[in-house]
């Protein structure tokens, strides 16, 4: 392409190629529905949602398995693990004397704030997958409706929460086969993630689309949202934690802000997949003059 600029040449060379241009596409795609917007309304509301949910899970626990304390510890330690930074202090304060016990008052509370504040994740979740699925407004879910399928996808969350601390918790209990609690704990997470995914992508709008297509999406947000709480856990304990000295709480909150952030920004980017799927939405050009930039 003589007398071309650098641009157009990488333009050219990202459409030639499906390992380009198909996740240009979804990132174009995902920029164009303004998933920036919401996956910052998804990390806001999640923030507040975190803390009491995480009290109401530790309650719970207390209660369901005060006769064994043994696999408690090990499944709030796995749970928590997926919570960099707070999972930290909360792991310090169930070690101390007084411990983090079941409580009724705590557990009410703790679910009486965490689906009060969760549903402002589910509700930007479902504006962000409605927008992306182009369903018009004057068909999106009324009052009600909307506010039932909210409460059904934080049911999805708890029990996917749950069913993945208890997959890492009995995993932990294989002490003489290290390598084979490691891979169950791996793909346990996984498939546990994968099938959120899939049920909230059906759940979360009222666009119809079968279970088969929505899959791919699923899948590869599950494996990509196991690896971000495996080493993303790792990295930003140790940054925050080397910073606490000096900013203390500031760098609490925005270990956590930037840990949700960036949880939201991988449901959203694996929900586009599905539709550039769906829809063919490969490749994009960079051009301002793409065909594709209008709504299909």
């Amino acid at each position: 392409m003589p007398g071309a600029s650098l641009r157009e040449r990488i333009d050219a060379l990202q459409q030639r190629h499906l390992a380009l241009s198909f996740p240009y596409a979804v990132h174009k795609r995902f920029t164009e529905d303004w998933g920036k917007h919401y996956a910052s309304l998804i990390s806001y509301f999640g923030f507040f949602s975190l803390f009491p949910l995480l009290l109401a899970f530790v309650s719970l626990l207390g209660v369901v398995l005060r006769g064994r304390p043994g696999l408690r510890d090990d499944i709030l330690d796995s749970a928590l693990g997926h919570f960099p930074v707070l999972g930290t202090q909360l792991a310090a304060a169930d070690n101390t004397e007084a411990g983090l016990t079941g409580n009724g008052w705590a557990l009410a509370f703790g679910l009486a704030a965490a689906i009060w504040a969760g549903l402002g994740v589910v509700y930007a979740a479902q504006d962000a997958l409605d927008t992306m699925w182009n369903v018009p407004r004057v068909e999106r879910p009324n009052f009600l409706v909307k506010r039932l399928r909210g409460l059904a996808m934080l049911a999805v969350v708890g029990v996917g929460t749950v069913a993945g601390s208890a997959v890492a918790g009995v995993a932990t209990q294989l002490d003489d086969l290290a390598w084979l609690a490691r891979a169950a704990t791996a793909l346990g997470t996984i498939a546990v993630n994968a099938a959120s995914l899939l049920i909230g992508f059906h759940l979360l709008t009222v666009a119809r689309q079968s279970w088969r297509l929505l899959l791919p999406g699923a899948i590869a947000g599950g494996v990509v949202l196991s690896l971000l709480q495996t080493l993303g856990g790792w990295y930003l304990t140790r940054v925050v934690a080397g910073a606490s000295d000096t900013y203390g709480t500031f760098s609490l909150v925005i270990g956590l802000l930037t840990w949700l952030a960036l949880q939201a920004r991988i449901v959203l980017y694996a929900a586009e997949v599905n539709v550039v799927l769906a829809h063919r939405l490969w490749p994009r050009t960079m051009r301002d003059d793409d065909p594709l930039n209008k709504e299909i």
